[in-house]
């Protein structure tokens, strides 16, 4: 037993120094993970549509491939200052890891990822002419009222950037108004069987727009099935000139593409931040390593750099207590 101990302590020692930052490993004591147990899996949608010609989403059926298992079973999982998380094998839904996976919260700008969506249904051309109106003025906004801009320059603005005005016009890009666009992505979110989302805004401003983070993870599936989005959400900047003229430059406000995270062997395939007073600080992302992914969803960190902290322990710990069967 005290060797067993031993041996715990040194590979939790290795881990801090590998992973940037501090971060807390929790085993032994299952008490202290009662709002933390895991499941089972996720049952993906079949009305997903095909996935694209992308490596992490060009998979054969989940039904065909064998869950990753756990290797360490003492090692029940890590501290997070987030309230909500859940982390999932992207290829079969398996659960890896959740905290109050299924309590509504505000997911402010991971709302984005919900508009991408709904406008990509309704997309009127990635070329098309857009006037911006109702310039917002709160959080992240590169737009004037008045300005010609390309569908697909708004819709990098808003995913890169997490840009708010962006975001409001790419929905009426659409051809609807707001309230048109609102009820879409309530009927989508209805599609998708996410109980506990509600949209009132396509931006995240509102903090009744709520999710649980095992909505989200939902929502986060879906976006793999769009080659548009993971270009847009792993960019570290969109550099462009507006119709009207005006250079743009929008700076990701994902500080792991940055990170080691984002480094052989691991890669960032997506990801959407968000941060609201009701929120807090969030993050979903989609992590890939040696040829296999996870889906992790972080709600409510303490703060902006802790939340990032949170998804990239959360990374680490999953990849070094599962493996994957060939």
């Amino acid at each position: 037993m005290l060797f067993k101990l031993i041996e715990s302590l040194v590979v939790a020692t290795v881990a801090f120094q590998l992973v940037p930052g501090s971060w807390t490993p929790v085993a032994y004591d299952p008490e202290a993970l009662a709002p933390e147990i895991i499941r089972g899996e996720i049952v993906w949608s079949e009305s997903l549509p095909k996935a694209g010609d992308i490596a992490v989403a060009a998979l054969p059926k989940a039904d065909e491939i064998p869950e990753p298992m756990k290797i360490n079973k003492e090692s029940l999982g890590i501290k997070t200052t987030a309230s909500n998380v859940i982390v999932a094998d992207l290829a079969t839904g398996k659960i890896l890891f959740e905290k109050n996976a299924d309590e509504p919260r505000s997911i402010a700008s991971i709302t984005k990822l919900m508009t991408a969506l709904v406008f990509l249904d309704n997309n009127p051309g990635w070329d098309e002419m857009i006037t911006v109106k109702n310039a917002l003025t709160i959080g992240n906004n590169n737009f004037y009222a008045g300005e010609r801009v390309k569908a697909k320059d708004l819709f990098n603005s808003a995913l890169v950037g997490s840009d708010n005005t962006a975001a409001r016009n790419l929905a009426y890009a659409t051809g609807m108004n707001m309230d048109e666009f609102i009820i879409k992505m309530n009927e989508k979110a209805q599609a998708m069987e996410l109980d506990e989302a509600s949209f009132v805004d396509p931006v995240g401003l509102d903090p009744k727009n709520q999710a649980s983070a095992l909505d989200v993870i939902k929502i986060l599936r879906s976006t793999v099935e769009y080659e548009e989005v993971l270009a847009a959400t792993t960019k570290k900047a969109h550099e462009f000139r507006s119709v009207s003229g005006d250079y743009h430059y929008i700076k990701t406000t994902n500080d792991l593409l940055s990170s080691f995270i984002n480094k052989k062997p691991y890669a960032v395939i997506a990801g959407k931040t968000g941060s609201l007073l009701a929120a807090g600080y969030c993050l979903a992302m989609v992590v890939e390593n040696d040829g296999h992914a996870v889906l992790i969803v972080s709600l409510n960190s303490e703060s902006d750099g802790a939340r990032f902290q949170d998804v990239k322990s959360l990374a680490y710990w999953v990849f070094e207590n599962y493996e994957w069967p060939e």
